[in-house]
């Protein structure tokens, strides 16, 4: 059953499709029609021209021609540095409680002991 699975697989990957997307792993993307060979994806562009991408360098394909990952978003100017101050005052903020209570157990650890009166 598997490989009649994986023999399906391989059909529907080895027709042409229609606008694919592949993005590659140094930052390029290519939009096209899809072909699969035996050792790259073929993307053919609108204007005819193809481009082999090897299988090892391919991150990703969108085969409904929706990008596959969303472009990242970026902090509004100043966001980033009140989210990274409100960390680093919440570490410092732990570091400090460690501290002290480091200091609480030395102090009543090392204080000296009453000897008994004889």
């Amino acid at each position: 059953m598997r490989y009649l699975l994986a023999l399906l697989l391989a059909a529907a990957l080895a027709a042409p499709a229609e606008a694919a997307l592949v993005y590659t792993k140094d930052g390029h993307t290519y939009d096209g029609n899809l072909r699969v060979e035996a050792a790259s994806l073929v993307v053919v562009g609108a204007d005819g021209r193809t481009q082999a991408v090897p299988y090892d360098q391919v991150l990703g394909v969108s085969l409904d021609g929706q990008p596959l990952f969303a472009p990242p978003a970026r902090p509004r100017s100043g966001e980033g540095f009140k989210a990274d101050l409100l960390a680093w005052t919440l570490v410092l903020a732990n570091l400090a409680a460690v501290g002290l209570a480091g200091v609480a157990i030395y102090r009543s650890t090392t204080a000296p002991t009453a000897s008994p009166a004889r």
